[in-house]
């Protein structure tokens, strides 16, 4: 499994050469597309939706991480409306209409005089329409709602979102354990809770399918799709508390390691010292859609294993339990990184 996340400003921070490197660097797996960007160069976020769109059989969902707007919006739905995911608590959806910088003209040194401005005015609105027909292409929806809303310029809601076929909205709903020493909640109900989560998952997952399949062992990879080797658990079993864990690259982890599967595991000098468990399910997770059987049935080995190594993980916090002190487990936003506009040709200035 290979990722690609487009982050920053398309064009500057991310460009179309940027991709195909990426791309390339994938290999011959499948593909999770990550975005977190506010737009940018309209020819460059062009290129990069068409190839996605030719290639779509090599990517398996579409996720944000941030904000999607402008030209990154006809990137995020280059793909097939069922591997199209969107968090609003993670950002925002945004369409509108393109635009020139004025101040890339004037660095750029292009002709302002009427006339100039006046072909510049048409290619901007040949350019709307083709941006609006591709939406509308991809969603099924209105040709003028789409207009209207480009000419809004404002975030689209939850219920546009849906109404409009762009995604699937993905909520997650946070688990918090309490001080036992505050009574705010015992023991049982903490394990009660944990039980109920957990068989609440797998009854979801179980139903997505519609079938039962035997769980296999996988190699444990982080949430950034990096492998950790761990030589001294043997196949098909679980690392556990003070377990020595490699990276690929001969180093050792160190700190809190998100993996793929949801859970955490604290490191010190490469030695697993806490296993923290999942509480949500991972939308990033979720299979490829039904039309690529291969893939489809290979990601479903993926995630029931992984369930069988969260429930595994729950067995080790039940047995923990009387040692709990003031966890609180949440979402936290991720960071993003603000890219700065440079002079640019006026083929590479319409936003």
């Amino acid at each position: 499994m290979a990722n690609i996340h487009i982050n920053g400003i398309i064009g500057t921070d991310y460009t179309y050469n940027r991709f195909l490197t990426d791309y390339a660097n994938c290999g011959s797996e499948q593909i999770r597309l990550s975005i977190d960007s506010v737009g940018g160069d309209v020819n460059d976020g062009e290129k990069i939706a068409y190839f996605i769109s030719e290639h779509s059989n090599r990517f398996l969902s579409v996720m944000n991480t941030g904000d999607v707007a402008s030209i990154a919006a006809s990137i995020f739905l280059s793909l097939e409306r069922p591997k199209r995911f969107f968090d609003l608590s993670k950002g925002v959806f945004l369409i509108h209409n393109p635009f020139l910088d004025p101040v890339s003209l004037v660095l750029s040194g292009v002709e302002t005089t009427s006339n100039a401005l006046s072909v510049m005015a048409d290619e901007l609105q040949k350019t709307e329409m083709t941006i609006a027909k591709f939406i509308q292409k991809q969603t099924g929806a209105d040709l003028d709602v789409i207009k209207g809303l480009m000419g809004e310029n404002v975030p689209l809601t939850e219920e546009q979102i849906t109404a409009l076929n762009i995604a699937t909205i993905c909520k997650f709903q946070a688990v918090a354990f309490f001080n036992n020493n505050n009574n705010k909640m015992k023991d049982e109900e903490v394990k009660k809770m944990i039980d109920e989560s957990n068989e609440n998952m797998l009854s979801k997952f179980l139903a997505m399918f519609n079938r039962r399949t035997k769980f296999v062992a996988i190699m444990l990879t982080d949430s950034k799709g990096n492998q950790i080797e761990f030589p001294d658990v043997p196949e098909g079993s679980l690392p556990e508390v003070g377990d020595v864990g490699k990276k690929q690259d001969g180093t050792v982890p160190e700190g809190e390691v998100l993996m793929a599967n949801g859970t955490t595991l604290i490191f010190e000098k490469g030695v697993v010292k806490e296993i923290k468990p999942s509480e949500t399910v991972n939308p990033d997770e979720l299979p490829a859609s039904p039309d690529n059987s291969e893939a489809l049935k290979a990601e479903l080995e993926r995630l029931k294993a992984e369930i069988s190594n969260y429930r595994n993980q729950l067995t080790v916090v039940n047995n923990q339990l009387s040692g709990i002190k003031s966890q609180m487990v949440g979402l936290k936003p991720e960071e993003k990184t603000e890219g700065t506009k440079a002079p640019r040709k006026l083929s590479e200035i319409i936003k």
